[in-house]
């Protein structure tokens, strides 16, 4: 189960796989989760090693492939270090820190953040999935549509849901949720 709004308001849209259903014979979700996987693994190494990386307005298309929407790993670290100032820094020594993160399996759903997989979206829907005006498809307009289409009914199945109402019976009178109808 996806651990942000924006990675779960991915996950449950429908009108995602209706944009365009498949890509190469491919899941539009899983291309953009196997493409983004990096970014998340790359900022969970920065975290965990107190590297202070910036993530904050790297330029996605330095290290996207326009065709495929693969990214060059070493261009991604090189633009995170760059937007880091990060210089001291051996891409060598992370890139194996990548490839040793990545080989341990975990759900793509938690390592990606939603921001990026937004961002890579946006991406191919100007070059790969269409040929959108990059006004159209703006990532914050994107995040904001996908917001609005996550629907209530998935919110239900998480984790989140089940804590709130926990604590609103184990709290009463307080509510944070309206009541089931």
């Amino acid at each position: 189960m996806p651990h942000s709004y924006s990675t779960k308001a991915l996950y449950f849209s429908d009108r995602l796989c209706q944009l365009r259903k498949s890509w190469f014979n491919r899941d539009v979700k899983l291309v953009l989760l196997e493409n983004g996987i990096s970014v998340g693994y790359l900022l969970w190494i920065s975290k965990c090693e107190g590297l202070n990386l910036t993530f904050d307005d790297i330029t996605f298309s330095k290290f996207i492939d326009e065709q495929t929407l693969q990214i060059d790993e070493l261009k991604l670290i090189q633009e995170i270090k760059n937007k880091s100032q990060a210089y001291s820094l051996k891409d060598e020594d992370l890139r194996q820190q990548l490839n040793s993160k990545k080989s341990n399996n975990h759900d793509p759903w938690q390592i990606c953040c939603g921001h990026h997989l937004v961002e890579i979206l946006s991406f191919g829907l100007r070059k790969v999935l269409g040929s959108n005006k990059a006004a159209d498809v703006e990532p914050n307009s994107l995040e904001r549509s996908l917001r609005l289409a996550y629907e209530e009914i998935y919110f239900r199945q998480t984790q989140l849901y089940l804590d709130i109402r926990k604590w609103e019976s184990n709290n009463q009178p307080f509510r944070v949720l309206r009541n089931d109808t």
